[in-house]
């Protein structure tokens, strides 16, 4: 992530940088802007991107995460889990040209990085409910599958979305997950 993220002051320059990739991604795709690019689009110096960032990749990822990881995870439960993807795939929706050229680069590479953003949240999430619900599980529970399971089904149900052009709204999009986790639910309350 971001080198330095300890004053307010970088943050606001972190955030210009970010602005600026992004409005370029409204009309380029991502493999032909360059640093010089989005430092000339937003008025700063080749080496203030540098100080905050390694890489363009850098700032596709911190872009990732301060929009749609920290927010997705910032209070996460099972209970909030439609209301925090729905509030993500408003985000992407909101800023849909730069998404679906972001999620043109290789999605496999894309759904790691997801991934492992929200893999460690993912597994204490994983860890609680196993502790929850102990008595009901059947043979070894496996935190780490169960954990690579929901990082890529979400990171996928994205990736697919945004490749295929948005075309469900954030709303329609988060209550056919909600369906099929519906459907999962009656599956494993049956085998109970």
């Amino acid at each position: 992530m971001p080198k330095n993220n300890k004053l307010n002051c970088s943050n606001v320059t972190q955030q210009k940088i970010a602005d600026s990739l992004k409005q370029l991604m409204d009309k380029t795709p991502f493999e032909k802007i360059s640093i010089s690019d989005i430092t000339n689009n937003c008025s700063i110096h080749r080496q203030t991107f540098y100080y905050h960032f390694t890489d363009k990749y850098e700032l596709l990822g911190w872009i990732f995460s301060m929009e749609l990881i920290e927010p997705f995870i910032k209070d996460f439960t099972f209970d909030n889990l439609y209301e925090h993807l729905e509030a993500m795939f408003t985000t992407m929706k909101n800023s849909e040209r730069f998404y679906k050229n972001a999620f043109r680069l290789n999605a496999d590479e894309v759904a790691f990085f997801i991934n492992q953003m929200l893999s460690s949240e993912f597994s204490k999430i994983v860890r609680k409910v196993e502790d929850d619900n102990q008595s009901y599980l059947e043979g070894e529970f496996d935190e780490r599958i169960t954990t690579l399971f929901l990082g890529y089904g979400i990171a996928g149900v994205v990736i697919n979305w945004a490749q295929q052009g948005m075309k469900e709204s954030p709303q329609e999009l988060t209550e056919s997950l909600r369906n099929v986790m519906s459907h999962f639910k009656r599956i494993a309350a049956e085998r109970i």
